[in-house]
C-alpha cells in the first residue's frame, strides 16, 4: 500500500490504462462496475484518442462524443442497442432536456443508424461543410416509398407523414462546425415532426447534465418528401446524441452511479496482479502524459519477469 500522500497508487494509472479500451461498456466490466459518469478518452482502432462522456445506470447506460473529436470514429463501436437513440440539448437559460427518437413501430425492425461524418445507406445531409458530425439515419434508402406512411417515435409518440414524392430523407444530424461554416440557404420551418424532440423534451436532473463540450451547436433534421426541413437557425440550441449500450452492472446504486472511491484493487490486478506506487515529484504533479508513459513501462516491466 502507499505510505504518503507523495505516491499515487496504481489505482490512478489504472485508470490510464483502461482508458485505452473501445467504449464506455468495456471501461465499466474492466473496472468491475465501479466507474461514474464522465468523461474518458479512449482510442479508434488507428490508436488516435479521442473523448466520450458515459452516462452509467444499472443495466445500461449512454455514450456521447466530444465535439473535439477530430479522427475517425466507428460510432457501431460505442453503442450495441440500436432500437433509440436520446437526444439532449441546452437551452440559453443553461438547463439541460432529453427526448427519446426511435423507429416506427412498422420499421422497428430496422436499427436506428448512428454515424460519424457519414450517411451510408440514408439521404446524406446538406450542411456536410460543417463537419465533423454525427448522423442518425432512420428509415433507409432502400425502404424509402412514394406514398408511403413515415416518420418516427418521439418520446414513444408516433410522427408520421405520407411521403407524397419518395424523396429518401429520413435523419437528424448534429454538426461541430471547427471552422466556422455557415449553414446552407435552405432555412426550411418549425413543426411537430421536426421538432417534437426538442419542443416535447423532459428536464434533466442536474446531477447527470452533460459537460458543454458534448454539445454541438448546429443541427438540420429533415423527413421527405413533404415531412419537413430545417436547420438549426430555426431553433438555436446545443444538441448531443447518446447512443445505449447494455448488460453493463453497476458496483453501487443509488441513480446507478458509481463512487470515486468505490474503485478496488482488482480493478488493475486484471492487468498486473500487483500493487504498484506512482510516485509524484515533490515539485508537482507529472503530466497525464508522463503517467501514461511510467505505467506502459511498469505492465510491460512486470510481464518480463513472469
Amino acid at each position: 500500500m502507499c505510505q504518503s500522500t507523495a505516491f499515487v497508487c496504481a489505482i490512478l494509472a489504472a485508470l490510464f490504462a483502461v482508458a485505452s479500451s473501445n467504449n464506455c461498456k468495456t471501461l465499466q466490466i474492466q473496472a468491475n462496475g465501479a466507474l461514474i459518469n464522465g468523461t474518458y478518452t479512449i482510442q479508434n482502432s488507428d490508436g488516435q484518442s479521442y473523448k466520450i462522456y458515459c452516462q452509467f445506470y444499472d443495466g445500461y447506460g449512454y455514450t456521447f462524443l466530444s465535439t473535439s473529436t477530430n479522427v475517425n470514429v466507428d460510432m457501431s463501436s460505442l453503442y450495441d442497442d440500436k432500437s433509440h437513440v436520446i437526444i439532449r440539448h441546452k437551452r440559453s437559460s443553461g438547463v439541460q432536456y432529453t427526448s427519446t427518437m426511435a423507429q416506427l413501430g412498422t420499421f422497428s425492425s430496422n436499427p436506428v443508424s448512428v454515424q460519424y461524418s457519414g450517411h451510408s445507406g440514408y439521404q446524406g445531409p446538406q450542411n456536410t461543410a460543417m463537419a465533423p458530425y454525427i448522423f442518425v439515419g432512420f428509415i433507409p434508402q432502400s425502404l424509402n416509398r412514394k406514398d408511403d406512411l413515415q416518420g418516427w417515435k418521439v418520446n414513444g409518440e408516433d410522427l408520421t407523414f405520407n411521403n407524397c414524392d419518395g424523396n429518401p430523407n429520413s435523419y437528424i444530424a448534429f454538426f461541430f462546425n471547427p471552422s466556422g461554416q455557415g449553414y446552407t440557404d435552405n432555412v426550411g420551418g418549425h413543426n411537430k415532426l421536426m421538432y417534437q424532440w426538442y419542443d416535447g423534451a423532459s428536464a434533466v436532473a442536474q446531477s447527470e447534465y452533460l459537460p458543454d463540450e458534448f454539445f454541438a451547436n448546429y443541427h438540420e433534421v429533415h423527413q421527405g418528401g413533404c415531412g419537413g426541413y430545417s436547420r438549426g437557425s430555426n431553433v438555436p440550441t446545443g444538441g448531443a446524441v447518446g447512443m445505449k449500450f447494455s448488460d453493463v452492472r453497476m458496483r453501487s446504486s443509488g441513480g446507478g452511479r458509481g463512487r470515486a472511491n468505490d474503485i478496488p484493487g482488482n480493478l488493475y490486478r486484471s492487468h498486473l496482479d500487483v500493487f504498484v506506487c506512482l510516485r509524484i515529484s515533490t515539485h508537482g504533479w507529472r503530466s497525464l502524459s508522463y503517467l501514461q508513459r511510467k505505467w506502459r513501462l511498469v505492465r510491460l516491466n512486470t510481464r518480463m519477469r513472469k
